[in-house]
């Protein structure tokens, strides 16, 4: 069986610009951080901007592939907000 592809789901990352405080910085990153899950990916569809993606409770549904990050990105992110 192949191993499946999981990745970091950061709902509305992929266009979201925080401006304010750094206090309404760090607490929209924490709101963030919060709405993150891990998610299989189902397919990765890189030319529609659609990915199929299914929950650790068994639910299938689609996102935005630009909100999809590997540990790497994930952590990145969210240290723009951190500093």
């Amino acid at each position: 069986m192949e191993k499946e592809l999981q990745m970091l789901l950061v709902p509305g990352s992929s266009n979201l610009r925080i401006s304010g405080s750094s206090a309404y910085k760090f607490r929209v990153a924490e709101i963030m951080k919060a709405m993150s899950e891990l998610v299989t990916i189902l397919r990765f569809a890189d030319e529609t901007g659609n990915s199929k993606v299914r929950d650790n409770k068994g639910v299938v549904f689609f996102c935005n592939t630009k909100d999809l990050k590997n540990r790497t990105e994930y952590i990145s992110f969210f240290n723009e907000y951190y500093l």
